[in-house]
């Protein structure tokens, strides 16, 4: 008779799947990585990674959603910095596209994952909270952060058509013109950035250090 399995156990399974295919994910890229590869990344049967993801799509998901929430944890502590909460939803912005322009894997992540419902409703939420006035949002607020985010894909596409430089701020202005800057406010948000510039690199790069710094191959144990 086969010993019945823990929930700690069961949680400790999914969270090693999950490491060993966020490794490749950010390694290889979303494309690029079949089930397969995650399986053989983890040192486990495909049958297994199936046993606790759907497929790719599922994983892609619950990497953009760790990856979310870090972001908003590092743009919630601009945003106390400069005391105002609105600039937690630039901050984010700008974590998330210097993230991927300098790592070209999650630049694809990104891209690909915002384009599914489930990913995108985690980065809307995230948008809200630093967006919403007290008392709640409007309607305009939440069109307003649902087409800032249907629009994010677009400037993380493969083809560097211009300078970083440009990029991000052609970006972060789009961004918030969409979510009802005037030219004045976007000028001075624009500049914050720019002030907080070496400080949103480095911590947009972390958590990749982190995910991609353990072993590159861990066995699962088996069911």
């Amino acid at each position: 008779m086969a010993r019945q399995r823990t929930p700690e156990a069961e949680r400790k399974t999914r969270e090693s799947l999950f490491l060993a295919g966020a490794r490749a994910f950010l390694r290889d890229g979303y494309e690029a990585t079949s089930m397969k590869s995650l399986a053989e990344e983890a040192g486990c049967t495909t049958g297994k990674y199936y046993c606790y993801y759907s497929g790719k799509p599922e994983l892609l998901k619950e990497l953009l959603t760790v990856l979310f929430e870090k972001n908003r944890r590092e743009a919630q502590r601009f945003a106390e910095k400069r005391k105002d909460s609105f600039y937690g939803a630039v901050v984010f912005s700008a974590l998330l596209l210097a993230g991927s322009m300098q790592h070209e894997p999650l630049r694809e992540i990104c891209r690909e994952g915002l384009r599914q419902p489930e990913a995108a409703a985690v980065a809307e939420e995230i948008f809200m909270s630093f967006v919403r006035q007290r008392g709640g949002a409007s309607a305009s607020d939440i069109l307003r952060v649902k087409t800032a985010v249907e629009a994010i894909p677009c400037f993380l596409r493969d083809e560097p058509v211009m300078d970083a430089g440009t990029r991000g701020k052609l970006f972060l202005s789009v961004l918030l013109g969409i979510l009802g800057r005037t030219d004045a406010e976007k000028a001075a948000y624009l500049e914050a950035v720019e002030s907080d510039a070496k400080s949103i690199r480095e911590r947009s790069y972390d958590v990749l250090i982190k995910l991609l710094a353990g072993p590159k191959k861990k066995s699962v144990k088996k069911m």
